[in-house]
Formats: C-alpha cells, sequence, structure tokens
C-alpha cells in the first residue's frame, strides 16, 4: 500500500520582534516544519531581510512584507513600527485594498497552489489597552473585506488580541465586556459596539465560510492558549492567536507549539494547521476517487489490485 499525502501546512506567528538569537532558533524551528505557507507577526526593519533570506533558502521563494508595499514609510515608527511577512512555496499576488487604521496591520495575497488559488490574510490587531479604537476600526475593516462569498479557498491567520476567555459552552467573553471575579460577565452600553467589533471576526466570518479551525476541530471543551497576560502576581492565559478557513481546505489538525515560548524565543506560542484540501476539479462534499483494474484511489489512498 501506496500512501500520497496531498497536505497543506500553514505556519503562523508572532515572533515578538525577533532579536538577538532568537531570531535564528526561530528559523530553525520553520525549517525543521516545512511549511508550505508561512504568515509572521511583529516583523522589524532591522530584522526583515534575515527572515526574508533564510526563508527563500528552505523552500519558500515567495516572500511579501508590509514594508515594501506601505504607501509612506515615515509613519512605520512607534506603535506602527511592527510589520506583517507572508512566504509560499508558490507564487503571490498582492490583495492588500482593506479599509484599516494602520495599513500594516493586515497583509492579504492570493496564492497560486496545487489546490487552487488560496486568498491567505495575515493579521495583528493591534491591542486596545494602548490603542483604543484602532483595534475595533481594525476588526470592522477586516469584516467589512472578507463578509463575502469567495469561488477561492480563504485563510484568515495571526494575532487578533482577542478574545478576553472562551467559556466551555462556547460563549465568548470579549474585552468589550466586564468580566467579575464569581465567572459572571456583563455587557454596558457603552461598550457594545466594542463588543460586536471584536465578535465580527471571531464569531460572524463564519457565516462567510471562514471557521474558526481550532473550534472547528475540536469544540469548546478543549481548551488552550497562545499567549499569558501577567497582571501583578497573577497570570491569565489567552487564546489570541488564531486561524479561520474555508471548510473545503479540510483542516486536519492545529496545535498550538507551547515549548517555543516556554523557551523565551518569543512571547506568542506558534501555530501550525494542516490541511488536506482537495485539487481543482473535485467536489468539495465528496470523495475524491479513481478505479481501474489495476488500482484504486480514495482520499490520500493508494492501493494496487494487481500486477
Amino acid at each position: 500500500m501506496i500512501h500520497i499525502t496531498n497536505n497543506l501546512k500553514l505556519f503562523s506567528w508572532n515572533v515578538r520582534q525577533g532579536g538577538g538569537k532568537r531570531i535564528e532558533k526561530q528559523l530553525n524551528l520553520m525549517s525543521e516544519l516545512q511549511p508550505d505557507l508561512v504568515a509572521l507577526q511583529e516583523m522589524t526593519t532591522k530584522n526583515i531581510d534575515q527572515y526574508t533570506q533564510a526563508l527563500n533558502e528552505i523552500g519558500l521563494h515567495h516572500i511579501i512584507d508590509t514594508f515594501t508595499l506601505s504607501n509612506d514609510p515615515s509613519t512605520l515608527s512607534g506603535p506602527r513600527k511592527n510589520g506583517l511577512l507572508i512566504a509560499s512555496k508558490w507564487s503571490l499576488e498582492i490583495l492588500n485594498d482593506f479599509v484599516i487604521p494602520w495599513e500594516e496591520r493586515v497583509l492579504g495575497v492570493k496564492v497560486d497552489s496545487p489546490f487552487g488559488h488560496i486568498e491567505l490574510y495575515n493579521s495583528h490587531v493591534p491591542p486596545g489597552s494602548s490603542n483604543g479604537w484602532v483595534k475595533i476600526d481594525t476588526f470592522k475593516g477586516i469584516f467589512n473585506k472578507l463578509a463575502r462569498d469567495s469561488d477561492n479557498h480563504r485563510i484568515l491567520c495571526g494575532d487578533f488580541n482577542s478574545p478576553q476567555l472562551e467559556m466551555k459552552d462556547g460563549e465568548i467573553i470579549t474585552w468589550g465586556q466586564t468580566l467579575h471575579t464569581d465567572g459572571s460577565w456583563r455587557t454596558t452600553n457603552k461598550s457594545i459596539e466594542w463588543d460586536a467589533g471584536e465578535r465580527s471576526v471571531l464569531e460572524h466570518l463564519s457565516d462567510y465560510d471562514l471557521e474558526d479551525v481550532y473550534r472547528s476541530l475540536y469544540g469548546f471543551a478543549k481548551s488552550d492558549y497562545s499567549f499569558i497576560l501577567k497582571r501583578k502576581d497573577k497570570v491569565f492565559p489567552r487564546r489570541f492567536d488564531h486561524c479561520f478557513a474555508s471548510e473545503r481546505l479540510k483542516p486536519l489538525s492545529f496545535k498550538y507549539l507551547h515549548t517555543y515560548r516556554e523557551q523565551k524565543l518569543s512571547d506568542h506560542s506558534p501555530i501550525i494547521v494542516i490541511f488536506q484540501p482537495n485539487h481543482p476539479g473535485t467536489k468539495h462534499d465528496e470523495e475524491m476517487k479513481m478505479k481501474s483494474d489495476k488500482f484504486s484511489y480514495s482520499e490520500g489512498e493508494f492501493k494496487v489490485l494487481k500486477e
């Protein structure tokens, strides 16, 4: 029996601006994992060339970053100094026409993959604690752009700095809600718009075939996190890093790789998502099957029937 793998592997990580020996270790991890697509957040102008060169050396020859695309590089300082990068095995077409406050916080491309065109969107939503309504206006801009039907496969991934908490019954608590020590929460009239802004992406893009991959695979009974928020002597695990994707991409697994955050390579755990999409020309709601008097093929398994 011969097993044919037709998987698509996505790697996404907030690298915490790289820096020093961390960059080399981060890049070694990417080399070991051999992803097809890479989406990185918190890039800087100081290290972008080092990442680009190393990713090119592991076969990701098609690379684009938001520094290159910036209409006004002079604005990329202070809270806007960080950028995004996408690297791919296959050619890219830029799709960067989001209406958001800080243009460098979303990077969109169309990937010419063997599975058909894939729209890949990499995002780093600014934290609201330090940037106020820029966060919500970014969520709104992402939703307004992606809340549509598409003939292409689509993936939205990155660091969203949200939600505040996820309950086992499926309830999501946003930063627009007040969470009490007894476990209850409330939404005030002043925070309704904030709450709705976060939910527009976290919950409502599923109406447009952009499902939360982690939840679609594991439900709410399983909990995980990608970042640990520290306040005084308390720690609060948060699942800030996400991947939303088209159902027909057929996600197989989603993992938060905590070891690398624990080794202080970043303050975020990287994510690795594996898909098994159909090739062009096959119906996504049916098994891909072939059969003859010599072999049969069904969903990645090839059997020789007779010599």
